[in-house]
């Protein structure tokens, strides 16, 4: 799993870099395309007795995806906002991140139940591989939403002021502005 939870340490960065370059859709696209092809990966050659080593690419793969989505993620957020709303897009990124999280675990596990259990190594694999195949195609239907939101000069274009936030002016020392 190391291989999974370790990619974000290098991969993260990476594509927040990528996307100042060319752009959060292309990185957070192929990010969903990563992560899902991972799953699906994962999904075909996971089986009772498989060895590590067998798993390490396609935990590589889902890793990296998951790295750069999470990253264009963010920056799509916060950026599709007046620089006076970046924090409730923060916030609201974050708090929708982590519950989607939660109700991820959730629908994996009511698919992990419902193929699955824990009588046997072969009846967990099998319920395993159901969840892994709902987890991919969740990813890659993501990848429709991730190509078709506004991007950030859309956004900016769109707001008042021509995408200058109406920020207030710093206050100095004897009040005024």
């Amino acid at each position: 799993m190391l291989v999974f939870t370790g990619t974000p340490m290098i991969f993260a960065p990476l594509g927040g870099a990528i996307a100042d370059k060319v752009g959060t859709r292309p990185v957070m696209t192929g990010g969903l395309l990563l992560m899902g092809g991972g799953y699906l990966w994962l999904a075909l050659v996971v089986k009772a007795g498989i060895s590590y080593p067998s798993l390490v690419l396609p935990f590589f793969v889902a890793g990296v995806g998951i790295s750069l989505v999470f990253p264009t993620l963010a920056n799509a957020a916060v950026g599709s906002v007046p620089l006076a709303d970046s924090g409730v897009a923060a916030g609201s990124n974050n708090t929708l991140r982590e519950a989607g999280g939660l109700f991820g675990v959730a629908v994996l596990a009511v698919v992990f139940t419902a193929h699955g259990g824990y009588a046997s190594r072969e009846l967990f694999m099998h319920g395993m591989r159901y969840a892994l195949i709902v987890a991919g195609a969740v990813a890659l239907a993501a990848v429709l939403p991730s190509l078709l939101g506004p991007s950030r000069a859309q956004a900016l274009a769109a707001s008042p002021a021509g995408g200058r936030a109406a920020a207030r002016e710093p206050v100095t020392e004897r009040g005024d502005r």
